[in-house]
């Protein structure tokens, strides 16, 4: 007998789970922005972008945007995108280049990252003298600042990506 309940069950539970079942929706693809790289636009966007709860997406390029070095942009709902910054407009590009990285939020609304290259071109350290990589502030206004300039010593060079805790260290 426990064994016919066993059997009964189990079909019954097998019976619940193929009814009971949604079968899959189709899902639909929408383009939202195709970058073209033509000033002031970017191109070759490299890492996921960061997405806010608007629905607004920000994220960097490697290249293009008005100086060719990389752009921070952002790409609005509706598929209008937005070139908050422009790499490489500094003498050197003291304020960097190729920002291969994602972009990271504060409390405040402004965005963190990397790039490649930049800063210190005259290091000998950095891969032929292209800097060895900046780690960047981008305020609400557009106002890039520079907080960290790699020297391709101890503190490494070429970075590639960027974390923040909660207490917002970087």
């Amino acid at each position: 007998m426990k064994c016919k309940c066993f059997v009964l069950s189990g079909l019954l539970c097998l019976l619940f789970a193929v009814f009971a079942t949604r079968p899959a929706q189709a899902q639909n693809f929408q383009t939202l922005y195709t970058f073209t790289g033509i000033s002031p636009d970017g191109a070759n966007p490299w890492n996921d972008p960061l997405l806010k709860l608007n629905g607004t997406l920000y994220g960097t390029t490697s290249v293009g945007g008005a100086n060719g070095g990389g752009t921070v942009y952002k790409i609005d709902s509706n598929g209008t995108e937005t070139v908050l910054y422009s790499f490489c407009s500094l003498t050197n590009c003291a304020d960097g280049w190729l920002p291969e990285s994602n972009v990271l939020p504060d409390w405040q609304g402004n965005l963190y990252g990397v790039a490649l290259f930049g800063g210190d071109t005259t290091d000998t350290n950095c891969i032929n003298n292209f800097g060895c990589g900046v780690l960047y502030k981008l305020d609400t206004k557009g106002n890039l600042t520079v907080l960290y300039t790699f020297t391709g010593g101890t503190d490494g060079n070429t970075p590639q990506g960027l974390n923040m805790d909660w207490a917002g260290n970087l």
